[in-house]
């Protein structure tokens, strides 16, 4: 019982390198390889989920979270429509739908891509297009 607990545990280490390691290539290669263009927010949503808490195969207890997801879209060079939805634990209800922000994408495979951030790890945002007061 107990080899098998620990056999159990170095085989999800070794998949967790695995998965880490492909992650650090990916991102080396969005910023040796990658182009960055412009990506508009087309919805910005909270949403609860309840994830699994202390005790005896976790379900004993759940816990509600609160989950934020952001849904955009760019256009690759080849002038291909992408859309995709990024997730957070953190509050992003700073950014609106209709911000535009930075994606940086690799150009042979754009569905390979990351919102860029800043040095304070904020979403790199373009200023808002103004809206037309005629009417």
């Amino acid at each position: 019982m107990k080899q098998g607990a620990i056999v159990g545990a170095i085989g999800a280490m070794i998949i967790f390198g695995i998965w880490f390691y492909q992650m650090r290539q990916r991102y080396a290669r969005l910023d040796a390889e990658g182009v960055t263009t412009e990506a508009v927010v087309t919805r910005v949503y909270s949403r609860v989920e309840h994830r699994p808490g202390p005790g005896r195969r976790g379900m004993r207890h759940p816990r509600k979270t609160t989950v934020y997801l952001l849904d955009y879209r760019f256009r690759a060079a080849d002038d291909s429509l992408y859309t995709d939805s990024h997730r957070r634990s953190g509050n992003l209800m700073t950014v609106q739908a209709g911000d535009h922000l930075l994606v940086r994408y690799l150009p042979e495979r754009p569905s390979v891509h990351r919102l860029e951030r800043d040095s304070t790890g904020a979403y790199r945002r373009l200023a808002r297009p103004r809206r037309s007061r005629r009417r």
